[in-house]
């Protein structure tokens, strides 16, 4: 598909994602994130973590939970180079390190 921007409006309070929580509390819930949730945050979390276009960030967890995706959507952000896991294998895990030297 083009790169090219589809210029559709957006306001800071649309839903950006819907992810999902781990229902600690009770029945896992879509939690709906705002375009101004991430925009506040990942200016934070690219500094605090030292996220840079330099950055090679390995994404285990699933993209539907915050943990995955947040931290996908960080190292986006970031401008980092993404190496996403589909499954999680530690012997996989271990060679990816290795061959992207994270």
């Amino acid at each position: 598909q083009s790169a090219v921007d589809p210029k559709v409006p957006t306001k800071p309070s649309d839903i950006a994602f819907q992810l999902y929580s781990s229902g600690t509390t009770g029945r896992p819930k879509g939690v709906m994130l705002t375009n101004d949730n991430f925009f506040a945050l990942l200016p934070a979390a690219r500094d605090v973590w030292g996220m840079s276009e330099k950055t090679v960030n390995l994404v285990a967890m699933p993209l539907f939970h915050i943990g995955g995706g947040g931290w996908a959507t960080a190292g986006q952000y970031a401008g980092a180079k993404s190496i996403i896991m589909r499954d999680v294998d530690p012997s996989a895990m271990l060679t990816l390190i290795e061959k992207h030297r994270i």
